[in-house]
């Protein structure tokens, strides 16, 4: 776009440039602004998958393969394959979107907003089962429930909350009734709680990191 400093100056073809009035400097801010808070989540999407992923992969999954003795419900419903991975990023984006329309929605849209989130992720996850479907709407309601609370309170919210998402996302796993508790436990402490947990944290990260607020 044209500034006013070039307003005089010539084309190649000898026309005139014309004089142009400078943008709106409050419209400017306003969007480096949404610009600054979309970069932000999708960095804190993107941290808290990478998070999620060394907490699961390094701790949980070997963890509950050693204790179901490999079971192989457990190895073919957790591994570590492509869409896996890419199954986990999307939910971080959910996770992370929840929580950011949760806390910037005034309190007469706060439900419809969190509403219309929970709709796009079950229809996202809607080919995987009733339960993965029943788990990542929980789970949008988790993690809206985590912008209402903070501290001890806020871990033992998570810590309910990722149970009952667990519940939901195992109950097709082909195990024992002990396997199946044990399984739910795992899930929930070393997937589901960190998911829930970690956005409050990483954003704080990525905002020291890069000196913008929100």
């Amino acid at each position: 776009m044209t500034s006013s400093l070039e307003a005089g100056r010539q084309y190649p073809d000898g026309r005139l440039v014309p004089p142009v009035a400078p943008m709106d400097a409050a419209r400017l801010a306003a969007e480096a602004a949404q610009v600054t808070a979309t970069t932000r989540l999708l960095a804190v999407a993107v941290l808290l998958a990478l998070a999620t992923a060394l907490v699961w992969w390094l701790v949980g999954f070997p963890l509950g393969k050693a204790l179901l003795d490999g079971a192989s419900p457990w190895t073919r419903g957790f591994s570590y394959e492509f869409p896996d991975l890419v199954r986990l990023l999307a939910l971080a984006v959910t996770v992370v979107l929840t929580g950011a329309v949760a806390g910037s929605a005034s309190p007469q849209t706060r439900w419809l907003a969190i509403a219309a989130v929970a709709l796009g992720a079950a229809v996202l996850f809607a080919e995987r089962g009733v339960g993965d479907t029943v788990a990542v709407v929980l789970l949008v309601l988790g993690a809206a429930a985590m912008t209402e609370t903070e501290g001890a309170a806020q871990a033992v919210a998570a810590a309910a909350i990722a149970v009952l998402v667990a519940f939901a996302a195992t109950g097709d796993l082909a195990l024992g009734t002990s396997q199946k508790v044990f399984a739910v436990l795992l899930r929930a402490l070393f997937f589901y709680a960190p998911l829930l947990l970690g956005p409050a944290y990483l954003d704080r990260f990525v905002v020291a990191r890069t000196g913008r607020g929100k």
